[in-house]
């Protein structure tokens, strides 16, 4: 019986052997894939991202590198742009809207086999966003071509975004014209959004670890925490919000929001 016995887990072990064997090169052959098989698409995607930026952006847009990986956002094709810097609308021209250490678009696998590359997410870590709008009504965020003007027919780039992740990221928002100013410190954001019909649905998580807000100098909340999950629709039609499950914590009062508003067309 003895002998038999270790003849039976001798076998077991040869067995185990084998199939580690086995399990080890096929992840490590998927490993290898994973990392060499962007190489064969980074100059098509260096210059789509070029192409992206001159269909849809107005200012400049400057970056120091280009990297194209699947274990940067792993298992999702990102290529990242490091140090990367926006500029605002002509009417600030010394002021940047977006300064980012990385901007990472997420690519359509799918897309790379056909006529138009597609972006599919954005990833957004330790930038600053300064949005402003003068006492005249001017925005720095007025950096977006029309539809009328882009995106051409023949352009082999498609934007369209489903998933937005923003991690420690701080906001600003200035509007000299109605007196509001909005900070959002170390700013997270993770979630979807889909565009239909002028219609913007976003379902996200979002943490803002510090807000501050003041209108007409008086200061209504500063160095508050804002815990939320978002549920809304945005009408770009017909000017309205639709909230459906939203709910918050504001520091450590919870709190739900449900309704609609409309905006006024003025």
């Amino acid at each position: 019986n003895q002998i038999i016995n270790m003849i039976f887990f001798k076998k077991i072990k040869l067995k185990a052997n084998s199939f580690f064997k086995i399990f080890a090169v096929t992840v490590g052959g998927f490993a290898v894939l994973l990392y060499v098989l962007p190489y064969f698409f980074k100059d098509t995607i260096s210059q789509s991202v070029n192409e992206l930026a001159e269909d849809y952006i107005k200012s400049d847009v400057k970056f120091d590198n280009i990297n194209l990986s699947f274990y940067t956002h792993f298992p999702n094709l990102t290529v990242s742009l490091d140090n990367t810097v926006i500029s605002g609308s002509e009417h600030f021209p010394q002021q940047n809207l977006i300064k980012a250490n990385e901007i990472s678009l997420g690519i359509d696998l799918f897309s790379l086999f056909g006529d138009k590359i597609t972006f599919n997410q954005l990833y957004l870590s330790d930038a600053e966003i300064s949005i402003k709008t003068d006492s005249l009504g001017n925005s720095n965020f007025d950096i977006f071509i029309s539809d009328d003007e882009a995106p051409k027919e023949d352009s082999s780039v498609n934007l369209n975004f489903e998933r937005i992740n923003i991690n420690k990221t701080n906001l600003v928002y200035e509007d000299l014209k109605s007196r509001i100013l909005f900070k959002a410190s170390n700013f997270n954001y993770k979630g979807s959004v889909s565009f239909i019909e002028n219609k913007i649905d976003l379902a996200a998580k979002t943490k803002i670890h510090e807000v501050f807000f003041a209108f007409d100098e008086s200061i209504y909340i500063d160095k508050k925490s804002l815990n939320a999950e978002v549920d809304t629709q945005i009408d770009l039609e017909n000017l309205s919000l639709k909230f459906n499950k939203n709910k918050f914590v504001f520091t450590k009062f919870p709190f739900q929001v449900h309704g609609r508003i409309k905006l006024p067309n003025n």
